[in-house]
């Protein structure tokens, strides 16, 4: 597969990243396989709002290919360097940019090879659905173009920040063939069926869950807790309780039991001010 790439991607910590991308990042996003398909790897978790199929598309649109040439995956930790964690809705505002970089500069390198190929300057290398069209109308794919001897072969990366490659997407203005267009999420099937593993759904041996019981106001003090029903409740093995920080938490083997615990918990807790419906309407006007 053709790859490119600017760094290896089993770094540590793999833990995620508090930095935004830079445009090299997509760099090692997107792959060629020796198919024509491309391999997308997905710098987003899935959390919901299908900003892994928004970035598919920024992918398509520079690669001149449909959703069926796209392979997007979740990576591994192994599979790709550190990127941002997923939060704040960033997904097409921050990764815009260095996911339509790395698939151009994919474009570029293949272009180059189509060059030295068939032996004619870059100018006439011309894109098309899937790959290039040559001057006498000749279609080129991309799964023409990669070597079929080589596995991985790594990619010019000449193209920096300061000299970044030309992307369709600025020369297209408003008129996308893939952005904006009604995709089904290359997982629909999966998500509707429960196959999709969410953090919800990681299960590890001897693994507990807990939940935080939360004060009735804002600066509220917690006074007392009566935790007896709790402790009866099969399944719960702690209740914390910390006055110095007004917390209180339950620790159960099993998620489900968690609402029931919570419920038969008695609190007691002191709340500074008592605002009604008056009080509020005065303080919003």
């Amino acid at each position: 597969m053709l790859t490119s790439c600017r760094a290896p991607s089993s770094l540590l910590p793999v833990l995620p990243s508090l930095d935004d991308p830079e445009l090299e990042d997509g760099l090692s996003w997107i792959q060629m396989l020796p198919d024509g398909r491309i391999r997308f790897f997905c710098p987003r978790m899935e959390m919901g709002q299908g900003a892994s199929l928004g970035l598919s598309q920024i992918v398509a649109e520079e690669m001149n290919v449909n959703q069926p040439d796209i392979e997007c995956v979740t990576p591994s930790t192994n599979q790709t360097a550190p990127f941002k964690m997923t939060v704040g809705s960033e997904g097409i505002s921050n990764f815009f940019a260095p996911v339509s970089h790395g698939a151009a500069q994919l474009r570029e390198t293949l272009r180059r090879l189509a060059s030295e190929q068939r032996k004619l300057p870059l100018s006439q290398i011309n894109d098309a659905q899937g790959g290039f069209i040559l001057p006498d109308g000749e279609r080129l794919p991309y799964r023409m173009i990669v070597p079929g001897d080589v596995q991985i072969l790594q990619a010019d990366i000449g193209a920096t920040q300061d000299n970044p490659p030309a992307r369709s997407i600025e020369r297209r203005g408003n008129k996308y063939s893939a952005i904006g267009k009604e995709w089904k999420h290359h997982d629909l099937h999966k998500i509707v069926t429960g196959q999709c593993v969410f953090s919800r759904d990681m299960s590890l041996p001897d693994m507990l869950y807990g939940e935080v019981v939360h004060p009735p106001a804002f600066g509220a003090k917690l006074v007392a807790v009566d935790a007896g029903k709790v402790k009866t409740i099969p399944g719960v093995t702690k209740v914390i309780v910390d006055r110095n920080d007004d917390f209180c938490a339950i620790i159960a083997d099993n998620p489900f039991t968690l609402s029931a615990a919570i419920a038969a918990l008695d609190t007691d807790w002191h709340v500074p001010v008592s605002l009604n419906q008056s009080d509020l309407d005065h303080i919003f006007d």
